[in-house]
């Protein structure tokens, strides 16, 4: 069982990737594909999966100052995989910063198609270390939908009754959720989601 996290804030970008990878390609094994927008959801995944292969389009993190500690703390996670960014716009200066600490390709998605599905097939048939060397077990998503949503809301800064009247549920469910992510993440506070993941250690 090969595994894949993909990062990237267009949904329609990660439908399409998944649809090329599980759809479109004929690998020779089968592929476990988890998808995100989040970089503290992806950081996790990759903890717990160690995938084979990081597809992510990282152009618009860089760009919002809450995101570069967890990017920096991604791209430390994502080194004993593959990680294939696909960038939303050509950027010179930010391939090459992305190349410096890791990425093993680095394509923009005006790239024909064809040519992230032959990177993609290269990562995934010819893997890195010891990957090649014993077969992975599948493992599950570190986060359910409604877990992910309700992340994504408390980094935001969203007080929890307006996360309950957004998601329709009962405020103490919001707060069974928010003990679990800390948990999962090892996070004391929501505060503690924006510092150095890889210490995985609250403030």
């Amino acid at each position: 069982m090969k595994k894949v996290v993909l990062i990237d804030p267009c949904r329609f970008s990660r439908v399409g990737v998944e649809w090329l990878i599980n759809s479109r390609m004929h690998l020779a094994s089968k592929v476990a594909l988890a998808q995100t927008s989040n970089l503290v959801v992806a950081n996790a995944q990759i903890k717990l999966w160690q995938p084979q292969l990081v597809i992510a389009d990282l152009y618009s993190y860089v760009f919002e100052t809450h995101n570069l500690k967890i990017l920096e703390s991604l791209l430390a996670t994502c080194i004993p995989s593959k990680l294939l960014v696909y960038l939303h716009s050509p950027s010179p200066w930010l391939s090459q910063y992305l190349l410096d600490r890791g990425a093993w390709k680095v394509i923009t998605k005006k790239h024909n198609i064809s040519q992230l599905e032959q990177l993609v097939s290269a990562a995934l048939c010819n893997p890195m270390g010891s990957y090649s060397e014993h077969p992975l077990q599948p493992a599950p998503a570190l986060f359910s939908d409604r877990e992910e949503s309700i992340l994504n809301y408390w980094l935001e800064g969203w007080i929890d009754q307006r996360i309950a009247n957004t998601l329709d549920i009962n405020i103490k469910t919001v707060y069974t959720h928010k003990r679990n992510i800390r948990l999962k993440l090892g996070a004391s506070n929501r505060l503690s989601l924006y510092l150095d993941l890889s210490t995985n250690q609250g403030v």
